[in-house]
């Protein structure tokens, strides 16, 4: 084998490599990588924004049922004061709530078993009890207790009293919101 210099070539050898160039076309240097980091780029924001808008919805709706329920918590703790008070604690029905403190209608029911409870494994307080006056209902607020660092829910009720002899104590009990 012969050793040549730089720049030399064999004459059968440059028609070989004028035949390769012939056929050789200009490619367009790397489209597809940027074409296809674009496309997925743009998927994958696409999934992350989905994603996003879910995970807000859903906080939605877990905050909605949260409050619904505690909605239906302070409604039947409402009831649930308002059977009491047409029982055993039916003494208590005309005086404010101010002045039930010490105060005992039934052997063994004071007044301070009326005043918290607890309804759906929440706890509630009765914050005011206000006789019916006039045309006026009695009223009734209940507080429910605070659940995994919401705030306190407190709801005025309008509370239908009865006055005719005979009658039930209390007739309905509707939400005024507060």
């Amino acid at each position: 084998m012969e050793w040549r210099e730089f720049g030399q070539h064999s004459p059968s050898g440059s028609r070989r490599r004028a035949r390769r160039l012939a056929r050789w076309r200009p490619q367009p240097d790397g489209f597809l990588m940027p074409l296809s980091f674009g496309a997925s780029l743009v998927l994958l924001l696409s999934g992350l924004s989905v994603q996003t808008a879910v995970l807000q919805s859903r906080a939605r709706l877990e905050a909605g049922l949260r409050r619904d329920r505690a909605e239906d918590a302070l409604a039947s703790a409402a009831q649930q004061v308002a059977s009491k008070l047409s029982g055993p604690f039916a003494c208590l029905l005309t005086l404010p709530s101010q002045h039930w403190h010490g105060r005992e209608c039934a052997q063994g029911h004071a007044a301070a078993g009326l005043m918290a409870g607890t309804v759906a494994e929440l706890p509630y307080q009765l914050v005011e009890w206000r006789p019916a006056t006039g045309s006026e209902p009695a009223q009734l607020v209940l507080q429910l207790a605070a659940e995994r660092g919401a705030a306190r829910i407190q709801r005025r009720f309008a509370v239908s009293v009865g006055d005719k002899a005979g009658s039930a104590p209390i007739q309905s009990v509707r939400g005024l919101g507060l």
